[in-house]
């Protein structure tokens, strides 16, 4: 089973949102009220944040993007290829995981045909 990702590397993406998020409701507000401004300093520091959250979760598809672009034939570093890969299996693990801590849900019913069941027709 692989290894889990770290924390940061599950939550950058959801964080870099969230900030950004936040810019445009601040950068809305501002709109609305006459003679209110970020200053570049405020707007760089917010941005920067926001750069460096996303940059902790380089989305899979961003990655399989980058290799993509390689040219044909070229091979691909081992990094390239260690960073793409753990992304690949780990939402499966996570998934399972996941699915594995809900309680099981009834099985769905069949409608009556009026025939015995497997099991019954089996015994």
């Amino acid at each position: 089973m692989p290894s889990s990702l770290p924390a940061e590397h599950l939550t950058g993406w959801a964080e870099g949102m969230r900030q950004l998020q936040r810019l445009a409701g601040q950068l809305n507000a501002l709109d609305e009220q006459k003679g209110k401004y970020l200053t570049v300093s405020e707007l760089k520091t917010a941005v920067f944040a926001i750069m460096q959250s996303l940059n902790r979760a380089v989305p899979l598809e961003e990655q399989l993007r980058e290799l993509t672009a390689l040219p044909v034939g070229q091979p691909w570093s081992a990094a390239r290829g260690s960073l793409a890969e753990p992304h690949l299996q780990q939402p499966i693990v996570e998934y399972a995981l996941l699915k594995r801590n809900q309680p099981a849900s009834p099985p769905a019913a069949l409608p009556e045909t009026g025939e015995p069941s497997m099991s019954e027709a089996v015994k």
